[in-house]
């Protein structure tokens, strides 16, 4: 199994929450804004499978919030300090002016000049030979499933919920719906003229 880095969006935690994380797991918490970034390597045969391991264990032993998948997008001169060489050599990289057999993966998104996925520059790197991370990260498709099952997970968790909670005025829990009985048509009588 390869280790994975995944950072995801979580909601603020709590000062000893965050020092329970840092003696269980490879972790990092940074606050940018209002936004709660953490950052946790975590062993898996792919990044969903890891993600799907750690977030319960998150939960469990912090009461971390998940609240998705975060992207580590990088532009050209992001790309350029994490290798270690000029943003015109990575400029040359992504135009296929140089090692053109393996095409550079394409952009995220085009903002400024292009973003693109740590995660599958890095695999690009370890596939040319040059210098990469020992760790893996998610690409496009594994953020797409990782953040689907977070947010069916939630959904499964509110209709729970919503399923134990007392209607207001009945103090029973609300459950599956009961059958209606069948309604007796009454037939209707013709007039002469047939309307």
């Amino acid at each position: 199994m390869a280790p994975f880095e995944l950072i995801f969006a979580v909601d603020e935690m709590a000062e000893d929450a965050v020092w329970t994380l840092y003696e269980h797991f490879d972790a990092l918490v940074a606050t940018h804004g209002a936004t709660t970034i953490l950052t946790v390597t975590t062993p898996g045969p792919t990044a969903p499978v890891a993600a799907k391991n750690v977030v319960p264990q998150l939960e469990r032993l912090a009461n971390v919030v998940v609240r998705r998948c975060y992207e580590d997008l990088v532009n050209r001169v992001d790309i350029a300090e994490r290798c270690r060489t000029t943003p015109q050599a990575v400029g040359q990289w992504i135009h296929g002016k140089r090692l053109r057999e393996t095409p550079f993966p394409e952009p995220f998104n085009l903002v400024n000049g292009g973003v693109w996925l740590w995660g599958e520059v890095n695999e690009w790197l370890r596939r040319v030979g040059k210098q990469c991370d020992d760790v893996h990260f998610p690409c496009r498709d594994d953020y797409y499933e990782i953040n689907h099952w977070l947010s069916e997970r939630r959904a499964q968790r509110r209709i729970a919920t919503l399923n134990t909670q007392p209607v207001q005025g009945l103090g029973a829990p609300i459950g599956p719906p009961r059958p209606r009985p069948a309604r007796r048509r009454t037939p209707r009588v013709l007039g002469a003229l047939g309307g």
